[in-house]
């Protein structure tokens, strides 16, 4: 399981829903077609089900606990993955936790022969060469109009 933190890194947001992005997902989902789609700066998770019309309801609450959906192992210290040798991590699970990630939209879609997921992400992670994380103490970067979550130690904006 992912630690809230460990004293070398920081996330700086929490992530917000985004309506723009589950479009972008669904527009996409209606394809049918288990391919990501490559769209400029959009990140992208795929899923799917092999059961055609998978009750929505049940998927939202596996959803819920989504590296379990996924059976994305996530027991190795974010410390210790390096992207450019997939050591000890999954490219989904990292598009997730990214820390510039701040934006997600999912979408479901009910095909002929799967019930198929999708979820756009916005800024797009899994970069070559870039941090996962930034190393610092968290919350050190929440900018002026941002306060901290203690507890998560995420900045966040009221709306």
């Amino acid at each position: 399981m992912l630690s809230s933190h460990d004293s070398n890194m920081f996330f700086k947001h929490f992530q917000e829903y985004s309506c723009r992005l589950e479009k972008s997902a669904m527009d996409y989902a209606n394809y049918c077609t288990f391919v990501h789609s490559y769209l400029p700066d959009i990140g992208e998770n795929l899923y799917r089900f092999s059961i055609p019309n998978f009750d929505k309801l049940k998927l939202a609450s596996m959803v819920r606990n989504k590296c379990s959906l996924f059976h994305w192992d996530i027991s190795c210290p974010l410390s210790h993955w390096d992207i450019s040798t997939l050591q000890c991590c999954n490219r989904h699970l990292l598009q997730m936790v990214w820390q510039n990630t701040k934006q997600l939209g999912c979408a479901v879609q009910h095909c002929h022969d799967m019930t198929f997921v999708v979820c756009h992400y916005s800024n797009q992670g899994n970069i070559f060469d870039e941090r996962i994380y930034a190393k610092g103490k968290p919350c050190s970067q929440c900018d002026r109009d941002e306060s901290c979550n203690p507890d998560e130690g995420l900045c966040y904006r009221v709306v």
